[in-house]
């Protein structure tokens, strides 16, 4: 009946008369726009004219090409229309009939036309190029499609950047000081109704103005480089390591080769730790060889530092002359390949050996190539300079040998390449980079060597490259990229702009190495920075890495310490304990001192390691106690019936504690004794009879060769005074080997709360000689008293102290002190900066902690935070040795008491071999230790010496001292200590780095107190000059034992006299220094009779080489 109510319409026939029916309306939108690809719908209502009853049944006529059409009822009487269109509905009208029909009566119908419009696409570009501060940007943004009536925006641009709203043209220039990384969000919106938009969020970074040269990580280089009139190398010195911000560099190579020898294409392992290389002693008698050497060995012989298979056979015959070498970038030390070269007489190989499976695979051979400086482009790709028919390109092979290519067109007469380096440091560009230098035929000649960099597209076989240097007048060579995927203070390894290295005679007369900038998006901008990097002469074929995580600078920060303090606790003091919690130490502290002792506590110390803890209880008499870190395992450690004992402080190492004791009215001695023992063993005295009103606690210096306090004389001022000491760990023994020396003597003026810089340098102190009687600033001087500079101005300071925290790489400290009864903190640079007013050398950065001391007990002290458990050891060797003779250094050893591992090992790792160090002798407290050498470990050239400590073995787990004996090879040169301690620490292994000096610079000759050359610099020249004759002088009056060589010098101070006079034939240092002709160096004395002096040494005349 419906479909008949459809086709009857409105109109109803009976015996032949026609009569008009009323039908049901429908209502609603007439238009409905919908985007192309979406989808839209529309509510109707029907309205039921009189006598007309049921609810509406609803149906659509109509479609929309690639569309759906449907039609859902919502209620008796509404329904909702429903349009979804496809990516393939053209925009157009297309009609639609929406029909509604009562149960009884007659149904009604509306016209809908459905308008489709253009779907609004997507946004173009989706990146951008980097900025520049100053550099007008201009990028045309548009939308895939759309009707035209757009709107555009962005937001998250830096100042000096729009996007035109009308045409989406984002131009602008970024201001100074916007240099930076941003997230741009580039919005269009399109106007026609259904009105769309999209956005696209876009990575944006602008570089400053100005990019600074960096330097961070590390270089090697070759030293001494004689190239032949075409360039190529016919000599080198040796191979060298430099980290670029400390400025330090070591030898890695000791060749004897009478100027023959050649290194070719030094190269960095991808972490760092390791350079390979070839090296031929005589290229026109041996072959070349491939090596692998860490960057903390020194290797000499032609054996040391080959590639090695598991069975130590050679991984490449020396049968074969392997010229050029590369390793590839997912080296990791057991996986990875090494390409080289095989020289044949028409040809030259391409080879890798494999270091997981140990095979050697031939991927290019082809007669009349001759191939040169392989290079990795990526883990499976090599590029190299191939010469054939005396024409030179560079080609591009798989590490398969397939997809072999000629990447450049060269055409007669040829150019000339010389090494070609790889951008695999950063796998994320586009298409992998070259950089080399080039020289083209000019007419008559070749001109100029000039640095390239070009984009390689191994898919299509094709170059692009760039001239970054355009020097015509000027050979640039073997330059090498700086940097890899990490973002380097702007610096980046990409096409667009970088920095580089290479070698070049900028200063006549010398090819140096020089860092510069390229810039190929334009030229004009290359190689306009550039700084001198190394000065030897004529030094060359640099590469770059990060730094080895070994090899970072040693930078102690301020979250890695903690505070000692007291604070008032109701009736009493209580020792305290603030550690960094991310902006600020702790203001509230945890109590480490029970209450319940019903007494107050004062002058607390934490050794520097961040061990041991001890302060005074003021019990009567006042005693010493001591505590763990956590306040655990809390110990009376010093305790007179009768005398008061005070003043107390923890020596760096944790192993021993010195104090103060009022032996009667106005009378006082100090006393020292081990950390580990308890009151009821005896102290040591260092000094008695010390007539005062007063004592200022003593405290250590650095090396424990040195005791500082200051005492006020009766009635009189404070001074400062020194003590020094000499411990003998192995006996648990400390004496005093001179009566205490005043540093100070003024009459007038207090000096007083004196300690150590952490170099042993300085003492820092209080002083009111230009304030009033006990308003203190704070001062620095030099350990001979001489060198005052103010540090801290102003009234109101008490008890300075060195922290844990330093930077070498800046020359700072931060130092504590109290001001006004609170704890502050400020950067102490160890040079004045220049401009500084005379007798000055003021702090920078001072920051309040707002934690509060009481007044009058102000004293606070600063160590390591360590964990519980840990352990730390301590590495004392002299920054300086003699060649070929015999160095004892040791290592301090300090368990946690507060957990003790069940045991832990000692790894010390030196070079080996023909060079390396021989005649290791190991004593753990005074007795022969149980060790393991391992030779070759971790790498060729280098030993790992090996200690267990358990129950039975080495002492077991406790403190220790550990010394080590050991022959230095005969090369100058710098010799480096890397070594950790490996345990488990709540079921976590680790391997903590042994801490302290981790080298020492072999010199022949060399000897502590020869400390400046005629310049009056710090460097030992084997000669005596005026200040190094004063300093042995200063030295024996004060019968001093000085850090420089070994772990003390000289062993036994009885032998002062014979240094500095001469005895048995031997001149002394006062002799040297008169006559003018003496040069000399140093000699030990093997007296066995006495082994305090076995080890002694005395200068001779001689020739200083």
């Amino acid at each position: 009946m419906k479909g008949i109510r459809v086709l009857l319409g409105c109109v109803l026939f009976i015996a032949g008369i026609c009569f008009t029916v009323d039908a049901a309306t429908v209502s609603g939108p007439p238009t409905l726009p919908v985007r192309a690809g979406s989808e839209i719908s529309g509510t109707y209502t029907a309205t039921p004219v009189s006598g007309d009853s049921g609810d509406f049944t609803w149906t659509e006529t109509g479609t929309v090409p690639g569309g759906v059409v449907s039609i859902s009822p919502s209620t008796d009487s509404t329904a909702d229309l429903y349009v979804r269109t496809s990516g393939s509905t053209s925009p157009s009208s297309y009609p639609i009939s929406v029909n509604a029909y009562p149960e009884t009566g007659v149904g009604g119908t509306h016209s809908v036309t459905i308008t489709v419009v253009e779907a609004l696409g997507s946004i173009s570009p989706t990146t951008m190029a980097d900025g520049k501060e100053n550099m007008p940007v201009s990028v045309q943004f548009t939308v895939s499609s759309g009707t035209g009536n757009y709107t555009w925006s962005v937001s998250g641009a830096p100042n000096g950047v729009t996007i035109n709203s009308s045409t989406g043209l984002l131009s602008g220039t970024p201001q100074p000081g916007t240099a930076g990384n941003y997230t741009l969000t580039v919005s269009v919106v399109d106007n026609t109704d259904p009105v769309a938009s999209t956005q696209v969020s876009i990575p944006w970074q602008v570089f400053p103005a100005y990019v600074p040269l960096s330097d961070e990580g590390q270089i090697c280089y070759v030293e001494k480089i004689t190239r032949n009139a075409d360039g190529d190398i016919t000599s080198t010195g040796n191979l060298f390591v430099k980290e670029i911000e400390a400025n330090t560099e070591r030898k890695v190579t000791n060749y004897s080769n009478g100027g023959k020898g050649v290194i070719l294409n030094p190269m960095f392992t991808p972490d760092g730790s390791k350079v390979l290389y070839t090296y031929s002693p005589d290229p026109a008698t041996a072959n070349f060889r491939v090596y692998l050497v860490s960057t903390q060995a020194t290797v000499s012989g032609l054996s040391q530092g080959l590639i090695l298979k598991k069975n130590n056979q050679d991984a490449i015959p020396s049968t074969i002359n392997s010229k050029y070498a590369a390793i590839s970038p997912n080296y990791n030390g057991t996986q990875g390949l090494v390409v080289f070269t095989w020289e044949r007489t028409d040809r030259t190989e391409l080879w890798t050996y494999n270091f997981s499976t140990e095979a050697l695979t031939q991927i290019k051979s082809e007669k009349y190539l001759e191939i040169k400086h392989p290079v990795f482009l990526n883990s499976s790709v090599i590029a190299f300079v191939g010469v054939k028919n005396g024409m030179q390109d560079i080609y591009v092979i798989g590490i398969d040998g397939a997809n072999y290519k000629k990447v450049t067109i060269n055409v007669p007469i040829t150019p000339e390449y010389d090494r070609i380096q790889s951008s695999w440091r950063n796998a994320t560009t586009a298409n992998p980079l070259l950089i080399y230098s080039k020289r083209n035929y000019e007419g008559f000649a070749y001109g100029n060597w000039e640095v390239y960099i070009a984009e390689v597209d191994i898919a299509n076989g094709t170059i692009t490259e760039y001239n970054v240097t355009d020097t015509r007048d000027i050979d640039e060579f073997s330059p090498t990229f700086f940097g890899d995927d990490v973002d380097r203070g702007w610096v980046t390894l990409i096409l667009d702009n970088g920095q580089m290295f290479y070698e070049a005679e900028l200063i006549p007369g010398n090819r140096d190495l020089w860092q510069a900038n390229y810039d190929t998006t334009t030229l004009s901008n290359s190689n306009v920075s550039k700084e001198q990097r190394v000065t030897y002469t004529n030094t060359g074929l640099a590469n770059w890495s990060p730094l080895p995580p070994t090899a970072a600078a040693e930078i102690i920060t301020i979250d890695a310490t903690r505070l000692v303090y007291v604070k008032q606790v109701g009736s009493y003091r209580e020792v305290f304990r603030s550690d960094w919690t991310g902006t600020g130490f702790d203001t509230n502290g945890v109590q480490l001192t029970p209450s319940s002792l019903n007494a107050n506590k004062s002058n607390p110390s934490i050794s520097k390691n961040g061990g041991t803890i001890s302060f005074t209880m003021e019990s009567v008499p006042t005693g010493i106690s001591k505590m763990n870190h956590d306040g655990s395992n809390l110990t009376s450690f010093a305790l007179h019936p009768s005398q008061n004992s005070d003043c107390s402080s923890v020596s760096p190492d944790g192993r021993w504690i010195v104090f103060a004791r009022r032996t009667s009215p106005g009378i006082y001695g100090i006393y020292a004794k081990r950390a580990t023992k308890d009151s009821t063993y005896s102290e040591s005295t260092l000094a008695t009879n010390i007539q005062a009103t007063a004592i200022d606690a003593p405290s250590f210096n650095p090396d424990m060769t040195r005791i500082v306090y200051a005492k006020q004389d009766p009635g009189g001022k404070f001074d400062i005074y020194y003590i020094p000491v000499k411990i003998d760990n192995t006996n648990d023994s400390i004496i005093a080997t001179k009566t205490p020396q005043n540093l100070t003597n003024t009459v007038a003026v207090h000096e007083r709360m004196p300690s150590f810089s952490n170099t042993g340098a300085k003492i820092i102190y209080c002083s009111n000689k230009e304030l009033g009687i006990e308003d203190y600033e704070i001062y620095t001087m030099d350990v001979n008293g001489t060198g005052i500079e103010k540090v801290v101005s102003g009234p109101g300071h008490r008890w300075p102290v060195y922290s844990p925290i330093f930077d070498i790489s800046t020359g700072t400290d931060t130092i504590g002190y109290v001001e006004n009864n609170e704890i502050m903190y400020a950067t102490l640079p160890r040079v004045a900066p220049a401009g500084s007013p005379s007798g000055q050398n003021l702090v920078t950065g001072v920051v309040d902690t707002q934690i509060a001391v009481p007044e009058g007990y102000e004293r606070f002290s600063w160590g390591l935070n360590r964990a519980k458990g840990t352990i730390v050891a301590t590495r004392t060797l002299g920054i300086a040795s003699a060649t070929g003779l015999p160095i004892t250094y040791q290592i301090t050893i300090d368990v946690d008491e507060a957990s003790i591992p069940t045991a832990f090992t000692l790894n010390e790792t030196f070079a080996s071999g023909a060079d390396g160090f021989k005649d290791i002798q190991v004593y753990v407290d005074g007795i022969k230790a149980e060790t393991t050498l391992y030779d070759d470990s971790p790498s060729a050239g280098l030993q790992t010496l090996k200690l267990l400590f358990m129950a039975g073995k080495n002492g077991g787990v406790k403190d220790h001292i550990v010394r080590i004996t050991l022959t230095a090879p005969s090369q100058t040169g710098t010799q480096s200590f890397i070594g950790n301690v490996s345990y488990s620490l709540n079921g976590t292994q680790r391997a903590d780095a042994v801490a302290g000096n981790g080298s020492t610079m072999l010199q022949n000759p060399y000897m502590p107190v020869d400390t400046r050359n005629v310049f009056d610099l710090v460097i030992s020249d084997g000669i005596i000059q005026d200040f190094d004759l004063l300093y042995a002088i200063d030295a024996w009056a004060m019968d001093a034992q000085l850090t420089g060589y070994g772990i003390v010098w000289p062993q036994d101070i009885s032998n002062w006299d014979s240094i500095l006079i001469g005895a048995g034939g031997n001149s002394g240092i006062i002799p040297i220094w008169a006559n003018s002709e003496y040069k000399g160096g140093y000699k030990y004395v093997n007296d066995s009779s006495n082994p305090a002096r076995l080890y002694e040494m005395y200068w001779v005349p001689g020739v200083f080489e």
